[in-house]
């Protein structure tokens, strides 16, 4: 649990290959990723939010606004051979 995304991108670039979310959550923004004017790459990655995980309710997360990836429309992302679920927003 933290205040606000795990990881937050302005004028940036990533690249996300091979990785594990497991039970990210929020207060704030988004459960994972925050991208302004950023551009990402998430291949062979699992993302699984299963808030049964920490017990969190959505009550927790009322200011949260996406689900993993919270991002402006001058923000690009690619996401290939991943698995996501279990997404609250």
């Amino acid at each position: 649990m933290s205040k606000s995304s795990l990881i937050s991108l302005t004028f940036a670039q990533v690249e996300l290959r091979g990785t594990r979310f497991l039970g990210n959550y929020a207060e704030l923004s988004s459960n994972g990723i925050s991208m302004i004017y950023s551009k990402g790459i998430i291949s062979d990655c699992v993302i699984d939010n299963g808030r049964n995980n920490l017990n969190i309710t959505k009550s927790i997360m009322t200011n949260v606004e996406a689900g993993f990836i919270n991002m402006n429309y001058q923000s690009e992302v690619r996401v290939s051979d991943s698995t996501i679920k279990g997404f609250v927003a």
